[in-house]
């Protein structure tokens, strides 16, 4: 092979690289863009899961939050609850008990009811020898002489 036709071999070769290189210089650029917009995309997702736990994580905490100012209560509760003091407290309160020799006064307000209790009132003035319930001799109080 002369040193002519080497020459023009390669640079045949040489033009066949630059167009092949021009051709696909767009297609790179295309590939670049494709490659660089699906990356942005798979960043995209897992922040936007990230976002999601956190709000999550965060209702969570208050809710835990909230069950610890429960559990604090309640556990104040039972200690309370242990206490002699704070039963008998419940049971005069909540029951209307008293301890043998006390007497229990309730009050009520006015709902209508005065026509009960002036038929309980001429029910027991009928029979004086029968015991009076707890309610008549309530009512007996309040009733003026």
């Amino acid at each position: 092979m002369s040193e002519k036709s080497k020459r023009g071999k390669q640079s045949s070769q040489k033009i066949l690289k630059v167009r092949f290189r021009r051709s696909f210089r767009g297609y790179r650029a295309l590939a670049i863009a494709l490659g660089f917009l699906l990356l942005l995309v798979w960043a995209i997702f897992p922040l936007k899961y990230r976002m999601e736990q956190r709000k999550e994580a965060a209702n969570y905490e208050r809710k835990i939050e909230a069950l610890r100012k429960e559990n604090e209560s309640l556990k104040r509760e039972i200690s309370r609850l242990k206490s002699d003091d704070y039963i008998e407290e419940l049971a005069r309160k909540e029951l209307g008990l008293a301890k043998p020799g006390e007497e229990v006064y309730l009050v009520y307000e006015g709902d209508g009811s005065s026509e009960t209790a002036a038929t309980e009132t001429a029910t027991a003035k009928a029979s004086p020898k029968a015991e009076k319930t707890f309610w008549q001799r309530m009512l007996e109080l309040f009733r003026p002489h």
